[in-house]
């Protein structure tokens, strides 16, 4: 058995508490099919643009409803849309899960709070249980995100998301007579402690069950053509594990090709079957001891 198997099929194993400043030692994301196809193929991670999320506070325009004016030749819509574009438009996020704790003493025996074993993520995110659920380690991780290419105007957050039901909020405020003032002022803005936290580290409470750990970017200097699309980077040593729906087309297939692309830093692959509705862990053949 596998130091990793051991570690995703122990019930025993300890999940942090949201409140814990330690993030766990993996972390896990759920991904369509093509999804995989992707990111074996890219050696690659793939941060969303934050436009294309299916939630309303983070696909909609967000407007500042404070004291913020434009003034002489710079109209208020020209304005308003720039603060968007630089803090929302801008912006690309990597979505992951933790482990969460048992609900109760008796379903503490069992494997519904690991990280893999969602069933309401694998039917959302995973393509009704036909994708996959990518097991990755923290450190190298964290690791991969500091490699990435260095790019002036560029902020860069970690950490688990916060749920509350509460509006956005952009606390900036003054007039401005062109874009260049409002771009000194917005860098001003993101300077500051807990901005980026208070609006790119925040869902409402109704995604409360999804434990999210997020990877977020917001860049300054984005043109247009940039705007409202992916970020990649390299996914380095931290993929560590594949686990495959229980509905899977053909999941000993696609770990083989797995395993012929990246050779000696293919992942351990696994498969989540559900019995009498409980989720369990299946180790590939051939899985490394």
């Amino acid at each position: 058995m596998s130091n990793l198997y051991d570690w995703l099929s122990d019930p025993r194993e300890p999940a942090n508490s949201p409140h814990d400043e330690a993030l766990p030692a993996y972390l896990f994301r759920y991904l369509a099919p093509d999804g995989l196809l992707h990111t074996i193929q890219s050696r690659a991670l793939r941060m969303n643009a934050w436009s294309q999320m299916n939630d309303p506070r983070e696909a909609r325009q967000w407007v500042p409803r404070g004291e913020l004016r434009a003034s002489g030749s710079y109209h208020t819509e020209a304005l308003m849309l720039h603060v968007d574009s630089v803090l929302r438009r801008s912006a690309r996020l990597l979505s992951l899960t933790e482990d969460r704790r048992p609900t109760t003493e008796e379903s503490e025996r069992f494997l519904f709070h690991r990280g893999w074993a969602r069933a309401a993520m694998w039917a959302h995110y995973a393509d009704s249980h036909r994708g996959v659920c990518l097991v990755l380690e923290t450190a190298a991780l964290m690791e991969a995100v500091r490699n990435m290419p260095a790019r002036l105007g560029r902020y860069t957050t970690w950490g688990r998301v916060r749920y509350a039901d509460v509006p956005i909020t952009i606390g900036l405020a003054g007039s401005f007579a062109d874009q260049s003032a409002l771009d000194d002022a917005l860098e001003n803005f993101l300077d500051q402690r807990y901005t980026i936290s208070d609006l790119h580290m925040l869902k409402n409470t109704d995604w409360s069950d999804e434990m999210e750990v997020r990877l977020a970017t917001i860049d300054l200097s984005l043109s247009e053509i940039e705007m409202d699309k992916p970020l990649s980077f390299p996914i380095g040593a931290c993929l560590r594990g594949v686990v495959f729906g229980d509905a899977h087309a053909s999941p000993q297939l696609v770990a083989s090709g797995i395993r012929s692309e990246m050779g000696t830093a293919a992942p351990e692959m696994f498969l989540c079957r559900w019995t009498d509705g409980l989720p369990n862990l299946q180790a590939f053949e051939g899985r490394p001891s």
